[in-house]
């Protein structure tokens, strides 16, 4: 029985739909002693929301794409 309880939660997760987000943020690049501020963007997919909860709260800016 528990190997099927196991199974069963195990699928869910990896069956669970993930949503892809485009999260940006600030970067300051130093170059012969002239910092500068560069907006960088990545894709991000997850299927918990609190993961993108968190990358907010480090700085980052996300919507989905």
């Amino acid at each position: 029985m528990k190997k099927l309880a196991y199974f069963l939660f195990t699928s869910l997760v990896f069956t669970a739909c993930s949503q892809c987000y485009e999260c940006t943020h600030m970067v300051e690049i130093e170059q012969n002693g002239v910092i500068t501020e560069q907006e960088v963007t990545e894709d991000f997919c997850t299927a918990v929301p609190d993961e993108i909860d968190q990358k907010e709260a480090e700085g980052f800016n996300c919507s989905p794409a």
